[in-house]
């Protein structure tokens, strides 16, 4: 799988949940996206990469200072698509990591899975919120 089919499907799930009215969202935080909801999102984004037959995915969260953020990882490129709710982020960025990446300090890290697999109640918020998004993808 190539850099530019995921930065492309990467693109089109971040603009179908800009086409969401947030008021629909479930999960309390995909309504103020793309703030506070990077942990949320990336899985959800996870899911609709693996969906599309990206593999080897890797869920990572960092800190920096009192922030933190959260993306996913293949291959030691990073898949980002909430790095704007920073000022100096992007609003989708797939590659290598740079200075805005390097500021953050790995705090926790695992592998992909299913986000539903879990049974926790917000779970059921963000797969009602994933086949909101998934609607406009296509």
């Amino acid at each position: 799988m190539d850099t530019s089919f995921i930065l492309r499907h990467a693109t089109i799930f971040r603009n179908a949940i800009e086409q969401i009215d947030k008021a629909l969202f479930f999960s309390p935080c995909m309504k103020n996206f793309p703030r506070g909801c990077c942990g949320d999102t990336s899985l959800l984004l996870g899911e609709f990469l693996l969906e599309h037959g990206v593999d080897n995915l890797r869920y990572a969260l960092g800190r920096c200072d009192n922030q933190s953020h959260a993306w996913l990882e293949r291959s030691g490129e990073i898949i980002d698509i909430t790095g704007d709710q920073f000022t100096d982020g992007q609003r989708v960025f797939v590659g290598k990591p740079n200075a805005f990446y390097s500021r953050f300090e790995l705090d926790f890290q695992r592998n992909y899975t299913h986000f539903y697999d879990d049974s926790s109640p917000n779970n059921y918020n963000l797969l009602h919120d994933y086949k909101l998004i998934v609607m406009k993808c296509k």
